[in-house]
């Protein structure tokens, strides 16, 4: 989108993207391939601006607060930002995966009137009742989604404020140190107008992808471009990043040089090459950019522009470097000083190194604090010091901001060496200034230190860092003498929890050290930070990094001083835990005595970005897909992590032994879930016949979003006897049961415009299996139902039996105890026997358990319940095109679908004249499964299982078959050795698919030999379950663009 001229002000650049020469252009994309004009982007805008005014009428009187709650792949959170621009509120961009502590500790700080948010990411106002806010909330999503159409006056542009400094821009402690708000005047959303142009050059189809979106969109669209927004999880996956650059079409990307040195560790430089093949430019910010990393980025693509931007937060863009010279030159209307560290009156000469102070048209207005937070105060020297102390807030109004006095100076905290022109270099961060840690945050380390003191056992503390390029903060502290030494762990856990610290600003290391008085802290006036006079000294980085080097770690003297304990010491840990334990080092490059205890968790010890790197090693040395370490990210200490991977859990309910039988384990779980009042009720061998006689069926469905149980719950509801099918979804409301399931079933083209009437019967009820109730709501449990379908489970072919109680064992009898308290029979969907002498994997082993419990509620009990042992399951009847993810169509967890996915991965299919397959059609199935429970026909609902599977063919049949389809130039036969040996070639690499495969491959093998000697003994043809070379191609089509994909 071309402009005519380049914009001075954000309002200007909205006032010519109106016009008609531009009307037409895309100004925004959305992660889902939604796009935006900016006519479109200001007509939304005004619904939500009627919106919020009809809401918020009581309050007109003053100038409303909004805080913006959404992903960053959300074009919604765009619509937000401009709504609250032309409206003139103040606004506050808080990232939707904050912690909800760290998000609770804002919103109580800023006080919003109202709070903008979508469906998906929707804050609950219970979650903030006890803080004591009460704002409005709208699901801007639901909002204009109605609102399309609805005609309403566009928005002034000019309603009596001035852009320069009349609105606020405020930003969150989520990219600047603890507890504090930085507000800006709108003028900084196009501070970065100025290098931009030279780089866009006034590109018509420019297309940039943003990780602050807010910030930089309006310099973007000042020169022609589009801004595309990425995937949500594109700035924490690297792997999705770099495809979603690809896919994407990206011409130039804005981030932290965090997430491209990461990238270069996670994949091959090949697949690098291949996504940024298109990109242009990169622009760098938060970190600094080491010439190790732009001669790499060279190297790999000479045509590749390179920018270092030097900026703060409360500053804004401040210059820029375009080479590895390091030499920064300041951007138009910067004013900056290089001044001696201890004289801010003081210039320093050409070449010398100095504190470096900036003013820019874009600077600051003030802070939002707490009691935490450093009040900023004016200096004699007309510069706002960021080192201020520490000061009681006892009298101060913290819902109103600390403002600065107009035309200051920043004092940023970092040293340069002074150059010709107001140019500089980049040395070092003063001493106690802030420290920038993995991901880019600014932490101050004297806050921390002052937090630290507030521990009991703790007298004195020192925070900084050894190596500033490492990104991570150190403390030492020293203990009173009458307590005892913390643990890390302990320290942790009171900055996290007693003091709100956000995760990323506790630090990575703990030491120990007697620390003298006059080292010790912010908060005695006699020591080395201050001088009589009560102004602040410094200790240099040089005596910081000595007392950090040569303090001991403090678990290993908290180890020498007691007894080992099971969590206080490496030597306590596992040879497991160990093992797992120097990847961690090695990944995080940290020493391996730091990692002291099985409790310690990987984002703690900085991991955010290094996961990806993590995933990949793990999955060569554990031989273990990176998708199961994906499953505890939420819980990533080093006790759960081994537990994970090895299918052993810590905490393994005390009443199952080794020798327990799968019939005993069924009784002990159907016993905890039954309720003791129901005990005596034994007329259930009416309830088939009640339930046959009932015109107006409803059925509950559980597993509803996963493969089977999605068309199963089409298939239900088509049934013209079904009036209703209450769908259980886990989710914490019904709102977002029915969005997460309605998502789920379009992907997968389950549901589509012209075919839906069946969706008009469904229910979605929020629930979880594993809870007493199926964790229904007290209302929704005396709902009538006449059936159950319960399909849900985690299917896991890696986990154990034990790693999966909680889903398939204890959620059957859950459902088991539901369907008896409602006098309903129920079908279970369970999985078939291990074929032959193969072994059984922990997902069959749980589900043969919860084939017992059926038997024994049928026996005991007298519920009616049809168990269903079902094979191999492949896709249904049609191949629904142009699907946003052609993998969704296809069951993720089938054996023959992980080996043919990783046989079109590596381009050869094995030849095996040994082996023999059966797939499921996944309609037919749930045909079959609906059927029986509509005719409950009591032969049927003796909980004896089914075995369903089927017809058998040889695996030369198959691969004719296949290679007759659309995959006849994807494949080639190859012998079964070569084929393995490409196999573990390509897992070698980390690719999941293959890592997969190679881990499930003895199993498979086992059962296509065992289903080829059924076959040949005659049995397993039966004509009731078969596929055809049509059904086929249509699964070469769905395998192939899941791979493309």
């Amino acid at each position: 989108m071309k402009m005519m001229k380049a914009a001075k002000s954000w309002n200007e650049i909205l006032e010519i993207g109106l016009s008609d020469n531009y009307k037409s252009r895309t100004a925004v994309e959305g992660a889902d391939n939604q796009v935006l004009t900016f006519h479109q982007i200001v007509h939304l805008a005004s619904v939500l601006q009627h919106e919020i005014i009809e809401t918020t009428r009581d309050t007109m009187e003053k100038k409303l607060t909004i805080a913006l709650v959404f992903p960053k792949s959300s074009i919604y959170g765009i619509v937000s930002t401009i709504t609250a621009l032309l409206s003139g509120f103040q606004f506050v961009e808080i990232p939707s995966n904050s912690e909800m502590s760290e998000m609770s500790r804002v919103l109580k700080l800023i006080c919003p009137d109202v709070v903008l948010s979508d469906q998906n990411h929707y804050l609950q106002k219970k979650k903030l009742s006890a803080i004591g806010i009460s704002p409005i909330f709208i699901a801007v999503d639901k909002l204009l989604e109605n609102g399309k159409t609805q005609q309403k006056e566009l928005l002034s542009f000019n309603n009596g404020w001035n852009h320069d400094d009349g609105v606020y821009c405020i930003m969150t402690s989520g990219t600047t140190s603890l507890s504090k708000i930085v507000m800006l005047p709108t003028s900084a959303l196009i501070c970065a107008s100025s290098y931009f142009e030279i780089d866009m050059n006034n590109s018509e189809s420019f297309r940039v992808g943003l990780f602050w979106i807010q910030y930089y969109m309006f310099a973007v669209w000042n020169h022609g471009g589009t801004v595309v927004l990425l995937n949500e999880k594109a700035f924490v996956d690297m792997n999705i990043f770099l495809r979603s650059v690809l896919d994407q079409q990206l011409d130039a990307v804005f981030v932290t040089p965090s997430i491209i040195s990461a990238c270069l560790d996670s994949v091959s430089e090949q697949e690098f090459i291949k996504a940024f093949a298109l990109i242009k430019v990169i622009w760098f910010t938060g970190e600094s950019v080491t010439i190790q990393l732009r001669r790499r980025l060279n190297n790999l693509l000479p045509q590749l522009k390179v920018i270092s931007v030097y900026s703060t937060m409360e500053s804004g863009d401040i210059a820029i470097c375009r080479d590895e010279t390091g030499i920064f030159k300041p951007l138009p209307n910067v004013s900056l000083k290089i001044v001696d560290p201890n004289d801010s009156s003081s210039i320093v000469p050409l070449g010398e190194i100095g504190a470096i102070h900036v003013l820019t048209k874009w600077s600051m207005i003030g802070y939002f604090t707490d009691e935490t937070q450093f009040i900023h105060k004016v200096s004699d020297d007309e510069s706002v010091d960021s080192l201020a102390s520490i000061s009681s807030m006892s009298n101060v109004d913290v819902s109103s901001p600390i403002l600065t006095k107009k035309n200051t100076f920043f004092r940023t905290g970092d040293l340069v060496k002074r150059g010709e022109q107001d140019n500089f270099e980049f040395v070092a961060r003063e001493a106690n200034a802030h420290v920038k840690v993995i991901g880019g945050f600014k932490v101050f380390p004297q806050i921390i230190e002052s937090l630290l003191m507030r521990h009991p056992q703790i007298e004195f503390a020192l925070c900084g860092t050894t190596d500033i390029s490492s990104g991570r903060l150190e403390a030492t502290v020293s203990i009173r003498d009458d307590t005892d030494l913390p643990s890390s762990n302990d320290l942790r856990a009171f900055l996290l929890k007693d003091q709100g610290v956000p995760r990323y600003a506790v630090p990575t290391i703990f030491r120990c050290a007697a620390l003298p008085n006059k080292v010790a802290t912010a908060q005695n006036n006699e020591d080395l930070y201050f001088s009589t006079t009560g102004k602040k000294k410094q200790l240099s980085q040089i005596q910081i990094t000595r007392i950090l080097e040569q303090s001991p770690l403090l678990d290993t003297e908290r180890t020498k001083i007691s007894q080992c304990t099971e969590h206080n010491s490496l030597h306590c840990l596992s040879q497991r835990e160990i093992d797992m334990a120097k990847i961690w080092a090695d990944v995080l490059s940290m020493p391996l005595d730091a990692i002291s205890s099985a409790d310690m968790n990987f984002f703690d010890l900085g991991g955010s970005l290094n996961f990806v790197k993590l995933k990949a090693r793990l999955g060569i040395e554990f031989n273990v897909p990176p998708q199961i370490i994906d499953k505890i990210i939420e819980v990533p200490t080093l006790r759960n992590m081994v537990a994970a991977l090895t299918g052993v859990q810590s905490d393994i309910n005390k009443n199952e032994t080794k020798d327990e039988t799968p019939a005993e384990h069924g009784r002990r779980a159907l016993l905890a879930c039954l309720n003791e009042d129901l005990h005596d009720i034994t007329y259930y061998n009416t309830v088939l016949a009640a339930c046959r006689g009932i015109k107006e069926k409803r059925i509950l469905v559980t597993g509803c979003t996963g493969y089977v149980g999605a068309y199963m719950t089409r298939c239900i509801a088509e049934q013209p006897n079904v009036t209703v099918v209450y769908a259980l979804v886990r989710a914490d409301d019904d709102s977002t049961a029915t969005s997460r399931l309605y998502s789920i079933l379009s992907k997968r083209g389950i549901i589509n415009q012209e075919k839906k009437s069946w969706w008009n019967k469904v229910i979605c009820i929020a629930g979880d299996i594993t809870e007493p109730y199926l964790g229904l709501r007290s209302s929704a449990r005396d709902m009538p139902v006449h059936g159950i379908i319960h399909a849900a489970a985690e299917v896991n072919m890696l986990k154990s039996k034990s790693a999966l109680e909680a889903p398939n064992i204890f959620g059957c009898a859950n459902a088991i105890a539901f369907a008896r308290l409602q006098k309903s029979p129920l079908v279970f969907t369970s999985t078939i026997l291990p074929v032959g002498n193969s072994e059984s994997t922990g997902y069959r082993a749980s589900k043969e358990v919860a084939e017992h419990i059926c038997a024994i509620a049928n026996e005991k009990y007298g519920v009616p319940i049809n168990v269903l042992q079902l094979g191999d399951i492949g896709i249904g009847d049609d191949l629904v095109n142009n699907l946003s993810d052609p993998a969704a169509v296809l069951p993720p967890d089938d054996y023959i679908i992980i080996l043919l996915r990783a046989c079109i991965l590596i381009g050869k299919i094995p030849e095996r004249s040994d082996w023999s397959i059966s797939i499921l059609n996944v309609d037919a199935i749930a045909r079959f499964t609906c059927d029986t429970l509509i005719q409950c026909e009591e032969k049927d609902f003796d909980a004896k299982p089914q075995e369903i599977k089927g017809d058998l063919f040889s695996w030369k049949t198959f691969c004719d078959w296949l290679l007759s389809s659309s995959l006849r130039n994807s494949l080639s036969r190859c012998d079964y050795q070569t084929w393995v040996n490409s196999i573990d070639k390509t897992a070698n690499q980390a690719n999941e698919i293959c890592v997969k495969l190679r881990l499930l491959l003895p199993s498979i093998e086992q059962e296509f030999i065992a289903e080829n000697n059924q076959r040949l003994s005659g049995k397993g043809s039966n004509g009731v379950f078969t596929i055809d070379p049509t059904w086929i191609s249509n699964l070469a089509l769905a395998l192939s663009a899941s791979i493309s994909n």
